[in-house]
């Protein structure tokens, strides 16, 4: 196998450095707390605040959120589109691509579209509506975040504030309990553990365990910030960590993961598919999005949420490089290709062409520790550590293996064919004979 060395702008950071800095992150946003006034009492039904639906699980969410009888209304917060798009229109696309009927989502009256800047002070939102919310909201769903693994840690310091903003505004609350922030954490807190004797349980984590990437070690830090607003105030928080999301009802699934960078550099760039000896609990979007609607009221503060019923990675990749008319290869004959595509790549506008053309190599690191991390009991296919899920299944009926079975080769190909619906995947369909 090639040597394990990072190319140019893919350097490796010192651990001790970035968990000093991960634990500096966290006291800076725990130095002091709101005190919780209540003036007004509880409402009959659930109003929900949501952040981040114009990805695929928050559209999901949003989608599943408006005919939940208990919910009366959602504030749906969303950033300020860079490129001047219309929120409504953005919101529309959203839940069209997360397969659900756009029109009949979002002409529902619990609606209420925002769009704001998130990390500032009270996420952004005028008097009026900060008002609105202490008055009625119940829930916090926090699910908008950076998701980039290439990002150090101090890049996702807007997001780690907008964790802080919520917290506070749910402190802000009239109502006789603070609403429950729920927030998207990751799986990634568990990654870098070295001994595992079983699964991982639904507890807190050693900040040293995240340090696979900025993106799980900011996951870390709001995870240990709501900690802290747990121990200090009446706040009640909820975070899933959740692991890899795979194509929902639909096959919808971020072009910009890991998997689809596998794909997508596979067919543009190396000619073949990586096989590998080991399970995956990837769990469809859809099944993500109402087992986190069934949390909302859960007595647990740490859920794991993952595939309580995983395959084989072969069972997945075969099909696909069926489809595809490419080799499936050994793990490390993939690699040794993906290590040679980027060879020449030196300058930046080098690496910003590889990222379209050859995502998986912007990744080599993770890639490069997937077959030793692999090799440890307990652990997946890419080395992340298998999770205990006693909270979720206790309180999340929509893992039962009715609404929620294995993965099959047809929810491969349906993945396929939503990349290539999107306009991120080409292959040669061949004529049947």
């Amino acid at each position: 196998m090639s040597a394990s060395k990072p190319y140019p702008g893919l350097s490796v950071p010192d651990e001790d450095a970035i968990v000093a800095e991960m634990l500096g992150m966290v006291a800076r946003y725990s130095q002091s707390f709101p005190t919780h006034k209540p003036s007004r009492p509880a409402p009959q039904k659930h109003t929900i605040l949501l952040t981040g639906a114009t990805g695929v699980l928050g559209a999901t969410l949003l989608s599943l959120l408006v005919p939940t009888p208990e919910v009366a209304r959602i504030y749906v917060v969303n950033r300020r589109s860079p490129t001047g798009v219309p929120l409504l229109q953005r919101q529309m696309e959203a839940v069209a691509e997360a397969g659900f009927d756009a029109q009949e989502v979002l002409s529902s009256p619990k609606i209420v579209l925002l769009e704001t800047n998130l990390p500032e002070e009270r996420i952004g939102l005028s008097d009026e509506l900060v008002e609105e919310i202490r008055n009625s909201v119940t829930h916090i769903i926090h699910n908008a975040y950076l998701v980039n693994f290439n990002v150090p840690l101090a890049g996702f310091d807007p997001n780690v504030k907008t964790l802080w903003h919520l917290c506070n505004l749910a402190l802000a609350s009239a109502l006789p309990t603070p609403p429950r922030v729920m927030f998207v954490s990751t799986a990634d807190v568990w990654s870098k553990k070295p001994v595992l004797t079983g699964p991982v349980p639904e507890i807190m984590t050693d900040a040293r365990w995240a340090t696979r990437g900025g993106y799980g070690e900011s996951k870390w830090v709001c995870e240990n910030i709501l900690n802290e607003f747990a121990q200090n105030t009446p706040l009640c928080p909820i975070f899933m960590r959740v692991g890899q999301i795979s194509g929902g009802q639909n096959g919808a699934w971020n072009s910009h993961d890991w998997v689809p960078a596998i794909i997508r550099s596979s067919v543009n760039c190396l000619g073949c598919l990586p096989s590998l000896d080991y399970d995956v609990p990837w769990i469809p979007g859809n099944i993500v999005a109402k087992a986190i609607i069934e949390m909302r009221d859960s007595p647990y503060m740490v859920h794991h949420l993952e595939h309580p019923r995983p395959v084989a990675w072969n069972t997945l990749f075969r099909p696909m490089a069926d489809t595809l008319h490419i080799p499936l290869v050994p793990y490390e004959t993939w690699l040794d290709r993906l290590e040679e595509s980027g060879r020449t790549i030196r300058t930046p506008s080098e690496i910003e062409a590889g990222k379209r053309t050859n995502p998986a190599w912007t990744l080599i690191n993770m890639f490069r520790g997937v077959v030793a991390s692999s090799e440890r009991a307990w652990r997946r296919a890419v080395g992340q550590a298998i999770m205990d899920m006693t909270h979720s299944l206790e309180v999340a009926p929509s893992l039962g293996e009715e609404s929620c079975p294995q993965l099959t080769r047809e929810d491969a190909v349906k993945w396929l064919h939503f990349w290539r619906s999107i306009g991120v995947l080409e292959w040669q369909v061949r004529a049947k004979l």
